[in-house]
């Protein structure tokens, strides 16, 4: 059964894995000298943060302030872990295809080894990046279970989406990171209201979309799997 104890081998787990991938990411700039993949050890090391705050948040016997305090660090940089799904539009910059699209009618592929080695690495971070997100919204769902309704529960997980996605909007089209809205609040809050366009409103909802739906389905895997 999933509980608050597993935390310290979670972080140890995944600090592991975010060690390994942050060598895959060395060795891909040095074959490539693409500087997206020293971005990538930054940014997955910002989606790490909300598993380690969360992680705090839930430790038992502790100050409720204490508590309520890490559960702000981890709204804080929660939207690190989604902001990183949006890297995969680089991967536009490469070229999958050979010099000819066609070529007696079947496609021609790239046999470069480092562009599909600069796709792998790309995606894989993404994934780390996503259940390290994941398993941090499990973390204060499983809390909060035992405190309040399920109503209340999915209603603040709508919410928590809703705002991480806006906060992936600012830092993806704004270019604003979770450190600005403690540093340069009033800023980031007027620059966001200004470019509040249709785009930004259906942008928001995608992702708000997104978040939930990859949520959901581990949340269902969670539960079949505890049941197992």
């Amino acid at each position: 059964m999933y509980t608050v104890y597993m935390s310290k081998p979670l972080i140890k787990v995944f600090a592991l894995f975010c060690s390994i991938y942050t060598v895959i990411c060395l060795l891909t700039f040095y074959l490539t000298k693409h500087q997206l993949h020293l971005a990538l050890v930054w940014n997955l090391f910002l989606a790490f943060l909300p598993l380690l705050f969360s992680s705090f948040a839930v430790r038992p016997k502790q100050n409720k302030w204490l508590t309520v305090t890490w559960m702000i660090f981890w709204l804080l940089f929660f939207p690190n872990a989604i902001y990183v799904f949006t890297d995969v539009i680089h991967l536009g910059e490469l070229s999958f295809y050979g010099e000819r699209f066609y070529e007696v009618s079947r496609v021609v592929y790239n046999r470069d080894f480092t562009i599909w080695l600069e796709l792998i690495t790309v995606i894989s971070g993404v994934f780390l990046a996503l259940m390290m997100g994941l398993l941090s919204l499990l973390n204060i769902h499983k809390f909060l279970a035992r405190r309040t309704s399920k109503v209340k529960i999915w209603s603040l997980i709508i919410g928590v989406s809703l705002l991480s996605s806006l906060a992936v909007f600012i830092g993806r089209f704004l270019r604003f990171n979770s450190w600005d809205m403690v540093a340069r609040p009033w800023n980031t809050v007027v620059k966001t209201i200004q470019n509040l366009d249709s785009f930004a409103l259906g942008y928001i909802l995608l992702t708000t979309f997104f978040t939930l739906f990859v949520y959901a389905i581990f949340y269902q895997l969670y539960r079949l799997a505890k049941k197992s």
